[in-house]
This record gives C-alpha cells, sequence and structure tokens, in this order.
C-alpha cells in the first residue's frame, strides 16, 4: 500500500481515551494522514487508528500495539 509514497505525515486531531489506568490506556486517534508520492504528487486523507500505551521504567511511555484504519480508495495523488 504505502509502495508508491515517498513519506508520509499523521496529525492527530481528536484524541478519546478508553481507560483511566495511565498505566496501561487504549485510546483512539482521528485525524489527517498527508502524503507525498514517489513521482512527486501530494495527497490527504483521514485516518484514525487505536493504540495501547504502557508506562515503561523510567516513567516512560511507550505504544505496545497500533492498529491504523483508512480507506485506500481514497488515495489520489494531487497535481
Amino acid at each position: 500500500m504505502w509502495t508508491a509514497i515517498s513519506s508520509r505525515r499523521h496529525t492527530p486531531e481528536q484524541v478519546f481515551v478508553f481507560s483511566g489506568d495511565m498505566d496501561n490506556a487504549e485510546v483512539m486517534l482521528h485525524g489527517t494522514v498527508a502524503y507525498t508520492f514517489r513521482t512527486g504528487g501530494k495527497g490527504q486523507m483521514p485516518w484514525s487508528g487505536r493504540a495501547k500505551l504502557v508506562r515503561v521504567s523510567g516513567g516512560t511511555v511507550r505504544m505496545e500495539f497500533y492498529q491504523v484504519y483508512l480507506d485506500t480508495a481514497a488515495q489520489k495523488p494531487s497535481s
């Protein structure tokens, strides 16, 4: 799916937290992904994702699981 893409940038616009446990939180994210095609065109489309965040030693928060949802039919280059 990403073979034609040279770069992409995900911008979260909304974050929904599904757990009060900050050591083991589950969140849903919604936003926009902007990308550049290897041929030079650019595009963007809505994007959403589900993530599980865990606190590791030293208090650092890491992403343990991440799943992206997007409509690949919307992936069209613009001039």
